[in-house]
Order: C-alpha cells, then sequence, then structure tokens
C-alpha cells in the first residue's frame, strides 16, 4: 500500500532510478579524462549494484530488482536499472520511530502459495513480466510488513483496554494481510520469481514507555491515521486501477479481493482512531496536528478524497 510518509525499508527505498552514490563531498566524483580540458563523466556504477543496467533480476544483486523505466505508459527500451525494493500500496506500513520498514527478500518459498506456473501471454515481452513481477515482489513485502504492524496494534489495543470488538476487527485485518502476502508471492513464482521475505526485525521494535497511556495512544494514533486512514485508503484506489489494467484475469481477481479488503482496514481504521480519540480526549491536538501536516503533504488530488474523511476524526 503508497505510503504518505518518506520511508525508509531494511533496504533504503528509491522511488526512481538511483544515481551514482556521491563523493564524501556530496557531489558525482568524476573520473579524470584526458585531455585535461575535456568534460568529466560520473563514475558508472558497478554490474548488479544500485543503479546499474540489467536484463534480468539475477543480474542485480539481492535486494535489488531488475526494473524498466516508463514515459507513463509504455517501457522504454534499455531502462532497465538496479533498483531498490520501493513503496508500494500494499497494506498498512510497519513503522518505527517514523519510518517503514519491509523484510528484505531472500530465496526462500515459506511464504509462498504452491501453484503452477501460468501460461504467459506471447504478446508481452520478458522485460515486462519482469517488471510486473518485480512490482509484485515489493507488493508482497508491502503485505507481509502490514502481519507485522496489526501484530504491534493489536499489542497496543490490549495494552490500552480496547474493547474486543476492536481487537477481533485487528485480528481478521492481520489474517487478510497474510493471505495477501501469500497470493500476491504465488504471482511472484508463476512469473518465475524465486524470492520471498526474510527477516523483519523492526517488528519487535520497542513501544513507548506506558506511562498513563497518552504516549502509547498517541504513537498507535498517528500510525493509524497515517498507515490505516490515509495508506489504506489509497492502497484501495490503486489496487482498483491495477484490476482494470492487469494483463491476466485471476491478478485482476487478487487486486479486487486485494482492494475490498484494504478499504475495509481503512474503515477500520477510522474506527480505531475515533475509539482512541474517545478514551483519551487529551490527544485531540495530536489528531488536529496530524490532519494539518497529512493534508499539507498530500497532492490535490489525494486531499480532494481524504480531506472530507479526516474531518470526521476532528471536533
Amino acid at each position: 500500500m503508497p505510503d504518505p510518509e518518506p520511508v525508509a525499508t531494511s533496504v533504503p527505498v528509491a522511488s526512481e532510478f538511483a544515481q551514482p552514490p556521491p563523493s564524501a563531498s556530496g557531489t558525482s566524483a568524476p573520473i579524470a579524462t584526458t585531455p585535461p580540458t575535456a568534460p568529466a563523466t560520473e563514475r558508472p556504477p558497478q554490474a548488479g549494484t544500485l543503479g546499474a543496467k540489467c536484463r534480468k533480476p539475477r543480474d542485480c544483486q539481492p535486494p535489488l530488482v531488475c526494473v524498466a523505466g516508463t514515459d507513463g505508459a509504455h517501457l522504454i527500451a534499455g531502462s532497465e536499472r538496479c533498483v531498490e525494493p520501493g513503496p508500494r500500496p500494499g497494506g498498512r506500513p510497519l513503522v518505527v520511530d517514523g519510518s517503514a520498514y519491509v523484510a528484505t527478500p531472500i530465496e526462500a518459498h515459506e511464504w509462498h502459495e504452491g501453484t503452477s506456473a501460468i501460461a504467459l501471454d506471447h504478446t508481452l515481452e520478458e522485460i515486462a513480466i519482469a517488471t510486473l513481477r518485480a512490482q509484485l515482489l515489493r507488493d508482497a513485502l508491502d503485505e507481509h510488513a502490514s502481519v507485522a504492524s496489526f501484530a504491534r496494534t493489536m499489542c497496543q489495543l490490549v495494552a490500552l483496554g480496547a474493547p474486543a470488538w476492536l481487537v477481533e476487527k485487528t485480528e481478521r485485518a492481520l489474517a487478510d494481510e497474510i493471505v495477501h502476502a501469500r497470493k500476491t508471492l504465488a504471482w511472484v513464482e508463476r512469473l518465475g520469481g524465486t524470492q520471498g521475505p526474510g527477516r523483519l526485525p523492526q517488528a519487535v521494535a520497542p513501544f513507548p514507555a506506558f506511562g498513563e497511556g497518552e504516549a502509547l495512544g498517541a504513537e498507535l494514533l498517528r500510525d493509524v491515521v497515517r498507515g490505516g486512514c490515509v495508506g489504506e485508503t489509497l492502497a484501495a484506489h490503486e489496487m482498483s486501477e491495477r484490476a482494470i489494467t492487469a494483463p491476466f484475469g485471476e491478478l485482476r481477481a487478487l487486486y479486487t479481493k486485494i482492494a475490498a479488503d484494504e478499504a475495509r482496514h481503512a474503515a477500520l481504521a477510522y474506527e480505531t482512531a475515533l475509539w482512541l480519540l474517545a478514551t483519551f480526549p487529551s490527544l485531540a491536538p495530536v489528531m488536529a496536528e496530524e490532519q494539518t501536516r497529512l493534508l499539507a503533504e498530500m497532492p490535490d488530488t489525494d486531499r480532494a478524497l481524504l480531506a472530507p474523511l479526516l474531518a470526521l476524526l476532528t471536533p
């Protein structure tokens, strides 16, 4: 699912093709040329590293993935580069100290749902399949991280004395994310992928000191509003759009199902936020501050969609 906050993954996220790494001075180190008056050139990245050219996923060093650039409608021939798994709409993010995390992909099948390889449409180019596979892997890592996010939310709700109905709904959302991760990884495998999620140590990061509950409640409120009320709503819309353009009927059905689930999770986030605000009235300023900051950060299209919804959480 797009996460509205800048994210840092177990491997830092890059939303565009990365440029060669900067030198200590903060600029790309030039290569000496002959004659001295010739323009300096940037040192190209080593094969398989961030920003290097690639043709197939195995050309990139894990956890990097080989992805083609687009002009917004078509793949650009020869633009394939090794990039880091980027933020995708795939459920509520695992946020610790303001940064979102996903597991580093490894060669693993424990999360894959057994399925046979799909008969690929012969009109799809190999790089188109590779790009779709990389996108699905990023989605799966986000869904996998959402499992940890909802697990942490359940612990926080129990600590704060939440009612059983709210904990039960959160548990069902967690179960949804497990299914999403497994089914998405099944598609990764059907398209020739071999990777799955590795360890995610941030899942057991310490919580704030409990105190009277306000500190823990404030952290949970920010997480629920940003990752749930906003993130899950946008994820539902993104998945609905993907369902229209997906190249396979079964994949369109999966996107449609995930979109419906994410919309339900967004509604749960609003229920959770309303319960927190009713239980801890002192959190009203936190909500007002979060609303102002979120709306200021959003593009106009997102603001038009979310401003009326977020207004439900303010007096």
